[in-house]
């Protein structure tokens, strides 16, 4: 109901107007003694005072002519003509943004909702959420502890206690989960035939295929526990193992060492030339035996590449001969290695042969030991032959010989 006077918040609804009148004027508005401007909107709410007396609206004066009291008798220079103007207020059906409330009917916002940091909770009573227009999107608490996810009227996703439920058919796009860690007391994994095993100890199992499209990292063991399981490798599956019960494993394939292996030989002779006595010379070889993993040198058949960091095996022969007399000899055989990129060389083993050398004569000299290296270190032999600037060290046969190959991991020594 309408009211007039004072609202509680101090918001003023009447206005007093004070005009002092020049002689002969028959009506007021505008700008009063003040500066205030004369406005209102209904004359029934309008008092007009002359000199403190209160004139009879529709007799002493009307307020046909919007914002202005007219009709006046003629004044005298001086007269006090005062417009008191109420405004009409309505108390309002809302809801006290201070103190709260409830909002009996429906309440439809065209814009943006905001809760603020102290809203305690949003709480709809289990009244289903519309999330669009014709309302077959939603979600509904149906009862205190399962939520429907309802989507084009379909009940596609469901929670209840610690279960989530994908109705049959319904899709999970994988690019939607990025969590690297999924724990769960239990799992029901749905597929178009059955449902899979429900765990309660943290384990998924799932009669319905699992596919994994990245690599997976299994913390525990991977038990295939079916008499007749099939672990099959390679995109095509031509590579498999087959549990066969109570008999052993059957692989369908051969096994085969893909580890390094590379071995070198000569099959001519040749001559070390050393520019002053006791140098250093690497040793080459000719022909090249076998080489997996394509490890040799790029220019030079007689250095051996290591593919990866980890410990290898080493062993070479070499042929001395050709010193025309007698002649006392000490050689020096060196497996050599050289870090990628370093003109350092270290000599981890060696071999000594110390004697007196005929005419003619010849010896063979053997060395063998195991390095540890970096992925990309140089492998080979060197050889110093003190008190001479030119010796045969091999002659034509496959005996003198240069073999390496990777036998494990130098940080674990496994094969």
């Amino acid at each position: 109901m309408p009211y007039i006077g004072r609202s509680t918040d101090g918001f003023g609804v009447r206005n007093r107007f004070l005009y002092l009148a020049s002689a002969s004027d028959t009506s007021v508005s505008g700008a009063d003694a003040n500066g205030a401007t004369l406005t209102f909107t209904d004359g029934a709410y309008v008092d007009v005072y002359l000199n403190g007396v209160l004139l009879k609206a529709g007799t002493d004066y009307n307020t046909n002519t919007a914002n202005t009291i007219a009709g006046l008798s003629a004044l005298a220079a001086n007269d006090e003509v005062t417009v008191v103007v109420y405004d009409v207020f309505t108390v309002g059906d809302m809801v006290s943004a201070t103190s709260g409330g409830t909002f009996v009917g429906g309440v439809t916002f065209n814009g943006a909702v905001t809760l603020g940091s102290t809203v305690s909770g949003l709480d709809v009573n289990g009244t289903e959420i519309i999330l669009d227009a014709d309302a077959d999107t939603s979600i509904t608490a149906d009862t205190d502890d399962q939520i429907d996810i309802k989507i084009a009227g379909a009940d596609d996703f469901q929670f209840t206690a610690n279960t989530f439920t994908a109705q049959s058919g319904s899709t999970i796009a994988a690019q939607a989960l990025t969590a690297t860690t999924i724990t769960a007391s239990g799992i029901v994994k749905t597929d178009d035939a059955t449902d899979a095993t429900t765990t309660t100890d943290g384990s998924l199992q799932t009669d319905g295929g699992l596919s994994v499209a990245k690599d997976a990292v299994i913390g525990d063991d991977v038990r295939l526990k079916s008499d007749a399981a099939v672990l099959a490798l390679g995109a095509d599956g031509d590579v498999t193992l087959t549990h066969e019960a109570d008999a052993g494993l059957l692989m369908n394939t051969t096994l085969r060492d893909t580890r390094a292996v590379f071995g070198v030989n000569n099959n001519s002779n040749g001559n070390v030339s050393l520019s002053a006595n006791d140098t250093l010379a690497t040793i080459t070889f000719n022909t090249t035996d076998f080489d997996v993993g394509s490890n040799v040198k790029s220019g030079n058949n007689s250095i051996f590449v290591a593919p990866v960091a980890g410990m290898y095996r080493v062993t070479g022969r070499i042929l001395v001969q050709g010193l025309n007399s007698d002649t006392a000899y000490s050689v020096n055989l060196y497996i050599a290695t050289r870090p990628s990129g370093s003109s350092t060389i270290s000599y981890p083993f060696s071999t000594n042969m110390r004697g007196n050398f005929y005419s003619g004569g010849a010896q063979y000299m053997e060395i063998n030991g195991v390095v540890a290296v970096a992925s990309g270190t140089d492998i080979f032999l060197r050889a110093s032959f003190p008190n001479v600037s030119n010796i045969v060290y091999y002659a034509s046969s496959s005996a003198c010989n240069f073999f390496v190959n990777y036998i494990g991991n130098r940080n674990n020594g496994g094969t």
